[in-house]
């Protein structure tokens, strides 16, 4: 087993090896094609490397994001044991989280020593896919009261509560300056016009968010999807992520991927069309946590 780092000449190679695997890649395959391979200190770019068989097949690569977060594919243990023992001796930065296949994500974190640090959260969410052509259910919505608008229109106080709450809520994160930091970039990403990124206005009044959070020509990553305890039970996730799809597949794509631990959510998920495909490991910290050697 080799291990080595990537570079924009891998692309293609890198890209090969993750379709098969698009339900539980597509953060990797976006961030890859926005922003090579190349690493530089801004979002969505980070530092990738790949395991390779003796014949020189690529059959794993671990990526350590701008953010910390390490996002993985490495279904042979062996590649994975390697990489991250690669990473270890060939980082400065620290990581912040790990996220991935279920079962691999248990393995990096045991091998790079992360037990240790103070998880904001770390659980299974189960990964949920549909084809826009065949299984698509839209919701039945009010189209005289409810409109999709872009984040862009919304009030940008209003944009940065509602991630901060959803981080809160569902990713345990702690109000401190690095939440702080991590919502005034994303309020500004998302606020912007074709962030991807609407809201739903209810009679004018927003009630509800959805973001596509990772994108390739023929597939979206959905995320993320945020209501405000006071509206919800009333059908506004469904009927604005029905209204996103619809617009995806208008677009051109033809398959829409999402993951969530939420009762609530996958039944509108369900209803929708979706079906279960995998497991996802989200496993974020508190705070840093140093992995070099």
């Amino acid at each position: 087993m080799i291990t080595r780092k990537l570079h924009d000449g891998d692309i293609a190679l890198l890209t090969r090896f993750l379709r098969p695997h698009t339900e539980a890649s597509m953060i990797l395959l976006s961030n890859i094609r926005s922003s090579g391979l190349q690493f530089e200190q801004r979002p969505f770019h980070g530092d990738y490397f790949g395991a390779f068989d003796p014949d020189g097949s690529l059959c794993g690569v671990l990526a350590h994001y701008w953010n910390g977060n390490l996002l993985m594919q490495a279904p042979d243990p062996d590649a994975l044991t390697g990489l991250c023992r690669r990473l270890a001796g060939g980082t400065a930065r620290p990581v912040t989280g790990v996220v991935g296949p279920d079962q691999q994500a248990l393995a990096a974190i045991a091998e790079l020593g992360l037990h240790g640090a103070e998880y904001a959260t770390n659980h299974v969410e189960t990964v949920f896919s549909m084809e826009l052509a065949t299984g698509f259910r839209p919701a039945a919505f009010d189209t005289k009261r409810l409109r999709m608008v872009e984040a862009a229109e919304l009030d940008r106080a209003v944009l940065s509560e509602w991630l901060r709450a959803y981080d809160i809520e569902t990713q345990g994160k702690m109000p401190n300056e690095m939440l702080e930091k991590r919502i005034s970039e994303r309020t500004r990403r998302m606020g912007r016009s074709g962030g991807d990124c609407w809201a739903l206005l209810a009679d004018g009044t927003p009630v509800s968010l959805c973001g596509i959070n990772a994108r390739m020509p023929d597939a979206v990553q959905i995320g993320p999807v945020w209501t405000p305890p006071q509206h919800r039970g009333r059908g506004f996730a469904g009927a604005l992520i029905s209204l996103v799809l619809t617009q995806a597949r208008n677009q051109g794509v033809e398959r829409a991927v999402l993951f969530t631990e939420n009762p609530s959510a996958v039944r509108i998920y369900r209803a929708i069309g979706f079906g279960d495909c995998g497991q996802i490991r989200l496993a974020l910290f508190h705070r840093p946590f140093d992995i070099a050697i």
